[in-house]
């Protein structure tokens, strides 16, 4: 399951993007994981609702970012799962996914050279191209 609006940006070594389109209303999202779909998810950050606006690349995207290294009990071998939970007025809101993250060695792209990636936004009903170089760096 996808949530809608929200790109897994994915992967580099030690590095797990994540952009999420911006919410009128929303104050902040919650960002849950967990090893299971099923299972009991784990606070991994709370990000504010403000859109970047400039660079081209995300522009009008929340940008979360984290080291899977730095996160108790992730494994990067196995597949692990996103929920997102909007929090308007301190009020946490019904969560949203589960968003697979894959194992690091299936279904993953390789970026060896400035490369585009695609999320879809079943809101917009199109794919949006996402350009990395090398390190992963947004262009």
């Amino acid at each position: 399951m996808a949530i809608s609006g929200t790109q897994l940006i994915y992967r580099l070594t030690n590095t797990i993007r994540i952009l999420i389109d911006y919410r009128v209303g929303v104050d902040s999202f919650n960002i849950y994981w967990c090893s299971t779909s099923g299972g009991v998810y784990a606070l991994l950050a709370n990000v504010l609702n403000i859109a970047n606006k400039t660079n081209p690349a995300i522009r009008g995207k929340i940008y979360f970012e984290f080291a899977p290294s730095a996160v108790v009990g992730w494994n990067n071998a196995q597949t692990n799962y996103i929920k997102l939970e909007p929090v308007i007025g301190g009020a946490p809101q019904p969560q949203e996914g589960p968003m697979i993250v894959p194992a690091k060695s299936t279904d993953t792209v390789s970026i060896d050279r400035s490369t585009v990636i695609k999320g879809y936004n079943s809101a917009e009903d199109r794919f949006i191209p996402i350009t990395v170089d090398s390190t992963g760096k947004l262009l």
